[in-house]
């Protein structure tokens, strides 16, 4: 509790897996109401398996961010990538969860990843939480891992697909020295703010195959997760499918491109879900 006092008091002043992804850079503005609303929204959220973070933070994020936009909260997807190590028995080859930019603030953006703390993470902090358990030195990490953001509304895929917000990554910190030239620690580079998401109009609008790839992949996970509710959270991972769906076709920010390749009991589960919207 006492943490999330902090976090809105502030604003008040102010391999995750080895899919593909395009590389980008794009950040989006939203007031102070909406950012406290954006995490007690992400905070609801009750049918993905976060506890399973070997894999899957592609699909976790766009969850988080049709959450968000159902409510008219755009968000950026912040991917870092390099050698990650955010426990003793993960590693990653990158990692991606939903940032948000105050409007008008100098503050650090904030980083709403539950995989990591139920409560908001600054982007330092969450960068850090990506190398908790790393071994590397600071040298090799300040010359290995790179940062970039999308859309909110962008997946992994390799479609190609594009948007006026994308940007290319960059490295994601600057060694800090000591006088005897020994880099000593790292601090994050700031994220480009000449390419920002300024409205919700001006997200680009989510693929109907990209849902239906964060569908299946989020039902085999909670199968993986070891929850006693694994059934019932299934079945609220696909009502809230059907129900994000046609937020976004009402909302204008869906096109429909079908469903994704995947096959089985889950795509086929997350398919119905979907009928009528995706063709």
């Amino acid at each position: 509790m006492r943490k999330q006092l902090l976090f809105f008091s502030l604003l008040t002043l102010t391999a995750c897996g080895q899919q593909t992804q395009q590389t980008s850079d794009t950040s989006a503005l939203v007031s102070q109401q909406q950012a406290a609303q954006a995490f007690s929204i992400v905070k609801a959220i009750d049918y993905i398996p976060f506890t399973f973070i070997e894999d899957g933070c592609y699909a976790r994020s766009l969850y988080m961010s049709l959450e968000l936009a159902a409510k008219g909260i755009p968000s950026s997807a912040h991917y870092v990538t390099g050698y990650l190590q955010p426990t003793s028995r993960v590693t990653w080859s990158y990692h991606v969860a939903p940032l948000l930019q105050l409007r008008n603030s100098s503050q650090e953006p904030w980083v709403l990843d539950p995989a990591f703390e139920e409560e908001p993470l600054t982007r330092s902090q969450w960068l850090k939480k990506n190398f908790a358990a790393s071994k590397n030195s600071l040298v090799a990490t300040a010359a290995s891992t790179k940062t970039y953001l999308r859309a909110g509304s962008a997946y992994f895929d390799t479609s190609g697909r594009v948007s006026e917000f994308d940007t290319e990554e960059t490295l994601a910190f600057t060694p800090m020295k000591d006088s005897s030239g020994t880099v000593v620690s790292l601090n994050p580079k700031p994220i480009n703010p000449s390419v920002l998401i300024p409205e919700f109009a001006d997200m680009p609008s989510f693929l109907s195959s990209d849902i239906h790839s964060a569908c299946t992949v989020m039902y085999d996970y909670i199968l993986r997760e070891n929850v006693d509710d694994e059934d019932e959270k299934v079945e609220r991972l696909l009502s809230s499918t059907t129900r994000l769906i046609k937020s976004m076709y009402s909302l204008k920010k869906l096109t429909r491109d079908g469903v994704s390749s995947y096959w089985g009991t889950a795509a086929k589960s997350c398919t119905s879900a979907m009928t009528g919207y995706y063709n």
